[in-house]
C-alpha cells in the first residue's frame, strides 16, 4: 500500500535525500492518486535539506526559538522567587571573597566576621575569626548557612553562620577533609556524629595555633 511504502522509505532513507519522496511517487502505478497537497509540497521542497524524509512524513520540528511571555499578573510565589534571586545575586556581588572558594562538608574553614562598627567597617580590630569543621551546609536561598564545630579551651562549640550576611567578609579553607586527614572519603551530607567524637579530633583552633608555632620554631632554627 501507499502508507506501507512511505513508512519503509522513511526508515531506510537518509536525512539528506529530499528527492526520495518524489522518486517514490513517480514509480507508483497510474491508478494510484497522489493528494494535491503532497504533490505541491514535493514541488516546493526543491534542494532545501532542512526538511528530511522523516521530518516530512512525520511531524516537523517544533519552533522553539522564542522568548517566553511573562505575564504581569504573577502569583505571589513567583514574585517571591524573583525577588529572592535578585537579593542573592546582590549579596554575592557585595561579598565575593565568601563565594570564590569552594568547600565541602568536613573541611576546616576560617571566617572573618564583623563584631562592631557596622558592615562597612574596614578596621581589622572590629573583626574576629571563627574557625571550625563544617558539619553541614543548609542551602535555603537567602538563608544559606553552614554549621561549624570547634573546640576552645577544651569546650566544644557549635555555631551557625549565615553566609549571605553583610557581616561575613571572607571565607578561607584551612584544610580539606579535616576529621579523617584524607585517609577516608566523606560520603555524608551532615556530620552530626562528630559531636560524639573526642573533642581533640575537631579542634581546629588548637591545631592551627600549633602549626603556626611549629612553623615559627622552624623559621627561627633556620635563621640560626
Amino acid at each position: 500500500s501507499l502508507c506501507g511504502k512511505l513508512n519503509a522509505l522513511s526508515i531506510r532513507a537518509s536525512p539528506l535525500q529530499p528527492r526520495a519522496l518524489s522518486a517514490l511517487f513517480s514509480t507508483l502505478p497510474a491508478d494510484v492518486e497522489v493528494p494535491q497537497s503532497t504533490a505541491t509540497a514535493l514541488d516546493d521542497l526543491g534542494d532545501d535539506h532542512r526538511f528530511a524524509v522523516g521530518a516530512f512524513v512525520h511531524h516537523k520540528k517544533r519552533f522553539t526559538n522564542y522568548k517566553k511571555f511573562e505575564s504581569p499578573r504573577k502569583r505571589a510565589n513567583k514574585l517571591y522567587d524573583s525577588i529572592m534571586k535578585e537579593h542573592i545575586e546582590k549579596a554575592k556581588e557585595n561579598t565575593p571573597e565568601v563565594w570564590q572558594e569552594h568547600f565541602r562538608v568536613g573541611d576546616a574553614v576560617e571566617i572573618d566576621v564583623v563584631l562592631q562598627g557596622g558592615a562597612n567597617t574596614t578596621d581589622r580590630q572590629n573583626m574576629t575569626k571563627y574557625r571550625g569543621v563544617v558539619l553541614g551546609i543548609f542551602r535555603r536561598k537567602l538563608d544559606h548557612s553552614i554549621l561549624l564545630k570547634d573546640v576552645i579551651d577544651g569546650h566544644p562549640l557549635e555555631m551557625i553562620v549565615p553566609l549571605h550576611s553583610p557581616l561575613v567578609k571572607s571565607l578561607k579553607v584551612l584544610e580539606r577533609n579535616f576529621p579523617f586527614k584524607g585517609r577516608k572519603k566523606i560520603k555524608r551530607a551532615k556530620l552530626y556524629y562528630l559531636s560524639d567524637w573526642n573533642p581533640n579530633f575537631t579542634a581546629v583552633t588548637g591545631s592551627t595555633f600549633k602549626k603556626k608555632k611549629a612553623a615559627l620554631r622552624l623559621a627561627a632554627k633556620a635563621k640560626k
